[in-house]
């Protein structure tokens, strides 16, 4: 737990970035998340490291993804879903994933579609009362939302539209930062109808069902 926290310190720069992942730093983030993925303290550290050591960085993003970094974070995230900062962690993990996700220019995020959004969305609806994660919570909805339209677009917005309710406080300066930033939902719908056509409505997530 303490040379994942380490490493994480170590990660603020682009120059300790590309140092650690020069030594293997990626590979031994995840293969200690996939290790340890049931303990929450040090699945917080591994996931907060990995947020630290990508930020920015499309090119270690890409690395992460190609480590099966993808699989691991959403194993973890579903593996410890009542553990909220282990949840925020993952979030912010997986919003920056994002931006290498679904490059073929198909709509919605490739691997991360179907039965795996699904997981994050129960994830979000879960602890959506909960100030810092919702914060992390909206920021993933906001990055995703682009990607689709349709039933699924629907999906998206609707559980971004209850977490817009009276706000906690979020739980880090660095959530509430975050939360100040977010923009409201008509934005982004608009955003969404602006740049892309509307397909053939996709089926509901059956977990996402009322």
């Amino acid at each position: 737990k303490q040379a994942v926290r380490l490493l994480g310190n170590l990660a603020c720069n682009t120059q300790g970035q590309k140092a650690i992942a020069e030594q293997g730093g990626i590979e031994a983030i995840l293969e200690s998340l996939d290790r340890f993925s049931t303990i929450p303290e040090v699945a917080e550290h591994c996931l907060g490291g990995l947020v630290a050591l990508c930020s920015q960085n499309f090119e270690l993003k890409t690395r992460v993804i190609q480590a099966q970094g993808l699989n691991i974070v959403l194993q973890t995230m579903q593996a410890l879903q009542d553990s909220q900062g282990v949840v925020e962690q993952a979030l912010a993990c997986l919003e920056g994933l994002v931006e290498v996700l679904g490059l073929e220019g198909a709509e919605g995020l490739g691997p991360l579609d179907g039965e795996r959004l699904g997981v994050v969305f129960g994830c979000i609806t879960r602890h959506a009362n909960q100030g810092g994660l919702r914060a992390e919570g909206l920021a993933f909805l906001k990055a995703i939302a682009p990607r689709f339209s349709g039933d699924v677009a629907t999906e998206v917005f609707g559980l971004m539209s209850r977490m817009q309710a009276p706000e906690a406080t979020p739980s880090t300066p660095k959530a509430r930062g975050r939360t100040r930033r977010l923009s409201v939902v008509q934005d982004v719908r608009a955003e969404v109808h602006k740049e892309s056509p509307d397909p053939k409505p996709k089926p509901r997530f059956p977990a996402l069902q009322e």
